[in-house]
């Protein structure tokens, strides 16, 4: 079994703004629709903190996002939420561009015509730099960078 590496970045969230500021403050080329069409509930504390997320790389490919959530808690950590990514993305603006960064905190209800539910990712090539969806049920690459953050720290997941 490969080992994990963990890489941490201290950002500063705001969980009160809406994902539409985040996404402005992001100043992402691109953003998936159904982000700003609601398709996550979000709690939303008007409260601002300090956090380290941690990106966990494991190395090899991982079958769904349930194995990848098991091994997050397994670690220590809880999955990352949507303004949490959002707010790495914004701070670290060239980041995505390394590899893909997804955050599994933040699971949509139904998305693709109710087919199946999504997690948010952050990408990039060259300095474009987009937030896209995944299928919480599909494989994510042994690229793929997990944001967490350690259990106890800030909100729980959204």
């Amino acid at each position: 079994m490969s080992k994990i590496n963990e890489t941490c970045y201290a950002v500063c969230v705001n969980y009160g703004a809406s994902l539409e500021e985040m996404i402005m403050l992001g100043e992402y080329d691109a953003c998936d629709g159904s982000i700003r069409n609601g398709i996550f509930r979000i709690k939303k504390p008007s409260s601002r903190a300090d956090v380290e997320i941690t990106l966990l790389h494991f190395g090899f490919e991982i079958s769904c996002g349930k194995e990848a959530v098991n091994r997050i808690c397994l670690e220590g950590y809880r999955p990352a939420t949507l303004h949490e990514l959002l707010a790495l993305g914004a701070e670290y603006q060239d980041l995505q561009c390394e590899f893909s960064i997804a955050a599994l905190g933040s699971i949509s209800e139904d998305a693709f015509d109710n087919c199946c539910n999504v997690v948010a990712y952050l990408a990039g090539e060259n300095s474009r730099r987009r937030v896209s969806l995944a299928r919480f049920d599909f494989p994510f690459s042994e690229e793929t960078r997990f944001a967490v953050v350690r259990n106890g720290d800030s909100v729980t997941s959204e």
